[in-house]
């Protein structure tokens, strides 16, 4: 039976442990990754990483998996992949993310491949991403690829995208496709005694809790005023009411105006800010909380993963309606908050001189919460145990048919077989995107290798060759530059050779042969005759 083999560029294990890496894309990434290797049936994972160290540190974070794994988990060298693509038959190809390296791989592929090329979305509402649209919208992806949107807004966004960048190149839109497909997530439901927890944290006993987890940041995920606002009026009608605000730090300024806001309003009593807190007490807040609220005002927001885990813990929601959260938190598990926009066309005219902060601060500055519905919203989320109730089981649900890991790995193969099955080649153009190095620096040196050009053993080659000790190689060249290549020169270049000659009687790839060449030349192995 043949093989089914993906494969991929992307680094798909980065370190959630650092600062600046817990964000919702890495956290997905990491979470795709572990459930690959748990849940796939493919019969080879093959990974293009850019050196030998990057594949140990994913062996070492990921160990027990790869070894759990069905299959096998192979790593390759980026170098490798003219050679892997031509000789392996893919199902597919996929990427952590739908701007880096998409475009250049279809060039690629349709050089040397046959396959499809698919990408995840995430954040699509950065300025400096526009470059990459007018790449994309060139002749490179063909209507096999495909970006595997996690909602329906989502999509939505990248066809206007990269219809707006087709227009301005004077070309139709790509005919790839745009699949919606949702992050998955592991469940993170857990046995975890509410009482010690919240001992542990200084939450009352008796007291019922809404959770907020997320970033910290009024620019780059969402501002939190009118929450703290909204719960200082329910304070007032119901006194058992805990707000639970925790996540990754990015803005250490909106973080202490946030504990400043809270004093001033006089609710800080109630309200209790965890910052950075690791895995262990997520999931200990998730199931220990009675509900979750996520009022995103950001347009980098696709998906809603936190709304997800939530769902996970039979949490019901509240949430803005906005972006992806439309469509994840159905009216069946959350009390959605209407929003208010308006359009101002000079933030557009200045995004490319804006730096991303500033300018989604403005964007997400100018979207208004209906703050009544808010209010109401977390009124009856606080005081009423058999709405939670009816909400948490509907939202549990939800996530295991739609949203635990298993459900959508099995989801992206069936994808995967699809366009491999239905696969339409592209026709092989050049990569706009790789630089013409030889004709661009072509007037830069002496003169090119040539046919002509008589070879042979140099004089401080042949004083090596006494010492009995191999030359070195620097790091990262062995994909180019092989012992037996080199051996198979020194055996033949004890008398002068031309280049031709040499070509008629090389047994591999021509360049090959001129690139090793070259680097005895440059390390006076060689000498011209």
């Amino acid at each position: 039976m043949k093989k089914r083999i993906w494969g991929t560029l992307s680094p798909f294990f980065p370190d959630v442990t650092k600062k600046e890496a817990i964000v919702g894309m890495n956290i997905a990434n990491a979470s795709f990754s572990r459930a690959m290797l748990r849940y796939s049936t493919f019969d080879e994972l093959h990974f293009f990483v850019y050196s030998g160290i990057q594949a140990d540190r994913v062996h070492n974070i990921y160990q027990e998996d790869i070894q759990n794994f069905k299959g096998e988990v192979k790593f390759f060298r980026r170098e490798e992949l003219p050679e892997q693509m031509a000789s392996v038959d893919y199902t597919a190809f996929h990427l952590s993310d739908h701007l880096q390296n998409f475009s250049s791989l279809a060039y690629l592929r349709n050089r040397y491949g046959h396959f499809p090329i698919t990408a995840f979305i995430h954040s699509l509402s950065y300025q400096d991403s526009m470059k990459h649209y007018l790449t994309l919208s060139m002749d490179g992806l063909g209507q096999s690829d495909a970006f595997l949107c996690s909602s329906t807004p989502g999509a939505e966004v990248i066809a206007h995208l990269m219809s707006h960048a087709a227009a301005s190149l004077g070309k139709e839109p790509s005919s790839s496709q745009r699949i919606v497909v949702p992050l998955g997530v592991e469940d993170i439901a857990g046995f975890y005694s509410v009482k010690t927890a919240r001992k542990k944290l200084s939450i009352p006993s008796n007291a019922v809790v809404g959770l907020y987890f997320g970033r910290f940041s009024d620019y780059d995920k969402m501002d939190l005023f009118p929450l703290l606002q909204a719960f200082q009026w329910v304070l007032k009608k119901t006194p058992d009411a805990f707000l639970v605000l925790a996540g990754n730090v990015q803005s250490e300024e909106y973080f202490e105006i946030l504990r400043l806001w809270s004093q001033m309003l006089q609710i800080h009593e109630r309200v209790l800010f965890l910052r950075s807190p690791g895995e262990t007490l997520k999931r200990v807040l998730y199931n220990t909380s009675d509900f979750f609220i996520s009022i995103s005002d950001n347009p980098q927001e696709t998906f809603g993963l936190s709304l997800v885990e939530a769902m996970s813990a039979s949490l019901p929601l509240l949430v803005s309606d906005y972006n992806g959260y439309k469509e994840v938190a159905s009216d069946a598990v959350s009390i959605k908050v209407p929003t208010i926009w308006g359009k101002f066309p000079y933030m557009q005219e200045l995004s490319p001189f804006l730096d991303a902060s500033s300018l989604h601060r403005h964007l997400a500055q100018s979207l208004a919460l209906d703050n009544r519905v808010l209010r109401e919203g977390l009124l009856h989320l606080f005081s009423s145990a058999p709405l939670r109730a009816k909400l948490g089981r509907a939202g549990r649900e939800r996530f295991l048919s739609l949203y635990h890991s298993p459900v959508v790995i099995q989801k992206l193969e069936s994808i995967w077989d699809r366009l491999k099955s239905n696969y339409v080649p592209v026709p092989s153009t050049t990569d706009p995107l790789a630089m013409p190095y030889f004709e661009t620096f072509q007037h830069y040196p002496t003169e090119f290798l040539s046919q002509n050009m008589r070879l042979q053993h140099s004089d401080f080659f042949r004083e090596w060759q006494k010492k009995g000790v191999e030359y070195p190689i620097l790091t990262n060249l062995n994909w180019a530059i092989k012992r037996e290549n080199i051996d198979w020169l020194s055996a033949r270049l004890g008398n002068a050779h031309l280049v031709g000659d040499l070509e008629q009687i090389w047994p591999k790839e021509t360049w090959a042969l001129h690139y090793t060449l070259l680097w005895m030349l440059k390390h006076d192995l060689l000498e011209k005759v």
